[in-house]
C-alpha cells in the first residue's frame, strides 16, 4: 500500500538494491529482519 521499491529499503539499510535481492530469496535471519522492519518504519513514517 506504500509503495516503496527495494531500492529505497535498500538504501535505508545500507546496502545495494541487488545484495537487498539477494536477501529476498531465502528468509531473513532475526538481525537482518530487524534491519528491514527499521527501514520500513523509517520509511513510511517519513511519506
Amino acid at each position: 500500500m506504500k509503495r516503496l521499491r527495494n531500492w529505497q529499503v535498500a538504501n535505508k539499510i545500507g546496502i545495494s538494491d541487488s545484495r537487498f535481492s539477494v536477501w529476498l530469496r531465502t528468509e531473513l535471519s532475526n538481525e537482518r529482519r530487524e534491519r528491514v522492519e527499521k527501514a520500513l518504519d523509517q520509511l513510511i513514517n517519513n511519506k
